[in-house]
């Protein structure tokens, strides 16, 4: 029950926090699709194709680059906000055993969907932290049309509240990739 009802309540903050579907262009140049859907619950969003359909989606639109939110893989922590209670605290639980590694299988899943569309994804994710285990940060990952993890910018300054289940960058991952 306590699963379920985490599952639900990230689905309902993360569809709450995150825009809906736009696209736009920048003098012709560049077409880039938002997320439609928010992050659901834990990290399946790739797992069941999701995000990948989402990719695939964006470039038939005619997008170059397909951006998802903050959280747009393994969920917002946005749980850290909740009153103390049972339910935050298993929520908290859920969202580090729902961070990911990078490179992982999943990074790899995301990398070879953006290389089957032929667009560049920037997504949100939950990072595991490789050396700890156990501090998760508020990463954007970078994935190329070539079908590689091109880079990865940890948030520098989470919030008040993100703090207590986030980690905070430390300012190494801010890198410029140029793109074709």
């Amino acid at each position: 029950m306590v699963a379920c009802s985490v599952a639900l309540l990230k689905a309902k903050l993360t569809n709450w926090f995150l825009p809906r579907l736009t696209e736009r262009g920048n003098r012709g140049r560049i077409r880039a699709g938002r997320d439609p859907g928010g992050a659901r619950a834990s990290r399946t969003r790739c797992e069941h194709g999701e995000a990948c359909r989402l990719i695939e989606e964006a470039a038939g639109r005619g997008a170059t680059i397909a951006v998802f939110g903050e959280g747009g893989l393994a969920g917002h922590p946005i749980v850290a906000v909740l009153p103390s209670t049972p339910l935050r605290w298993a929520a908290r639980a859920e969202h580090i055993d729902s961070a990911i590694a990078v490179p992982s299988d999943t990074t790899d899943r995301l990398c070879k969907a953006a290389k089957r569309a032929g667009i560049d994804v920037v997504i949100g994710i939950a990072e595991l932290d490789a050396r700890t285990k156990s501090t998760v940060y508020c990463t954007h990952l970078f994935s190329g049309r070539e079908a590689r993890i091109l880079g990865k910018h940890r948030e520098l300054k989470p919030i008040a509240q993100e703090r207590t289940v986030c980690g905070e960058g430390d300012g190494s991952t801010l890198s410029v990739y140029e793109r074709p």
